[in-house]
């Protein structure tokens, strides 16, 4: 009974979804172009929504957030301190991605797959003649590809940091039996 109670819900968002997302781009008087790829970006997100994989994972990281309060205190300091300053509303999507997932250990090969989506965006963009959107696209692969790599360093380190502390503890018991 409870699954059929969420799947319910979960229609009703998919649906109201995308009656915002129509109404918005009805309201802003968008070309058949940009229609067609804002439309395919949003059946992506539901069909991504709706695999199981990505739900459990989704519930993870908001069990996440709403666990480690620190993490999500410095999260939101973060982003608020970028609002007062000023920063561009693309500047403090990416910083507060890479804080996130900095903050929190996610795995930042979920970071990778963005990169890949932004950069395979590019060649139909560069179909319909819309060099400047490719271009962007482009940027945000590199911003993507960046934070993985920055953040496969750093989760290198983390494991090195916890190996070495195993291995110390090992030989230390290893001393203390001879």
């Amino acid at each position: 009974m409870r699954v059929v109670r969420i799947t319910r819900w979960v229609f009703s968002l998919e649906t109201l979804f995308i009656v915002v997302v129509v109404g918005a781009l009805v309201a802003w008087n968008v070309d058949v172009v940009t229609f067609a790829e804002v439309m395919a970006v949003s059946v992506g997100i539901i069909i991504a929504f709706n695999s199981a994989r990505v739900a459990s994972a989704l519930a993870r990281m908001w069990l996440d957030v709403l666990h480690k309060r620190l993490e999500t205190t410095l999260v939101v300091i973060g982003i608020a301190l970028m609002l007062i300053w000023s920063f561009s509303y693309e500047s403090i999507f990416f910083v507060t991605i890479f804080l996130v997932f900095l903050l929190y250990a996610w795995d930042s090969r979920i970071l990778a797959g963005g990169a890949i989506l932004a950069l395979g965006a590019c060649p139909p963009l560069l179909l319909f003649d819309l060099q400047t959107n490719a271009e962007h696209m482009a940027a945000y692969a590199y911003y993507f590809l960046a934070m993985t790599v920055l953040l496969q360093v750093v989760e290198l380190w983390r494991d090195s940091k916890q190996t070495s502390g195993k291995m110390e503890e090992n030989r230390n018991r290893e001393s203390a039996v001879i």
